[in-house]
């Protein structure tokens, strides 16, 4: 996942020092949260499945609006095993993503420093061949504010994972668009409510096998405005 990984990876691993596995084995990541919603609201959720001793949700240090996912931490391991097994688990009328908190041993490379490892060579002596590139996850963004940034479009669809963004300028007939492009398929971004600047923006895939001046059209064509 990259930056986007980095940033969802506890926040007592990133900027204190690490804690014991008894500590994290109490934490749980809460993933697709409706951006209404706040600490207390996963708190009040989640007491229901044992005492709740800190709820966080992370927010963009720029602007202070919710990322999209949080932390909660139990007073007990169990409470973390009850909540795995039941669900969906629903949070102002949206079904968010529940995970163990990572670990630090199981943090991407990107956390650590460390210098990059090298090639491994075939028992032959030469190197292996290079992987096969990913599939991209290209998305068009429709129905934008005029106040949105590259800035504030990464900072909104990073909760999906690593991303670019490039803005499209408005025109007389549409307001501003942009493009965003992912290293791996996210289907649920097509299923997903987004607001961006208090607005509430459509969403479509272009398939990466267009051409940049079809892919335009073809997005275009597929969004649909709200009425």
């Amino acid at each position: 996942m990259g930056d986007a990984v980095v940033e969802a990876v506890d926040p007592y691993i990133r900027n204190r020092a690490p804690r014991s596995d008894e500590d994290l084995s109490r934490r749980i990541f809460c993933g697709a949260l409706s951006w209404l919603t706040t600490d207390d609201d996963l708190q009040e959720y989640f007491k229901a499945y044992g005492n709740v001793n800190s709820a966080l949700v992370m927010k963009d240090r720029e602007t202070g609006q919710s990322r999209g996912f949080g932390f909660v931490e139990f007073s007990d391991a169990d409470s973390v095993n009850t909540v795995l097994k039941s669900g969906p688990h629903k949070v102002n009328d949206r079904i968010i993503d529940i995970k163990r908190s990572l670990q630090q041993s199981e943090a991407p490379p990107s956390i650590h420093k460390s210098s990059t490892p090298p090639v491994p060579k075939s028992k032959l002596g030469m190197p292996p061949p290079p992987p096969l590139p990913s599939v991209s996850f290209k998305i068009f963004v429709g129905n934008l504010s005029p106040l949105t940034s590259v800035s504030s479009l990464k900072s909104h669809f990073s909760q999906f994972g690593p991303c670019t963004a490039t803005l499209q300028p408005s025109t007389n007939s549409s307001p501003p668009s942009a493009y965003v492009q992912f290293p791996s398929p996210h289907p649920s971004i097509l299923n997903t409510l987004h607001i961006i600047n208090d607005k509430e923006v459509a969403v479509s895939h272009v398939p990466t096998s267009v051409s940049s001046t079809s892919s335009t059209v073809l997005a275009k064509r597929e969004y649909v405005p709200r009425v």
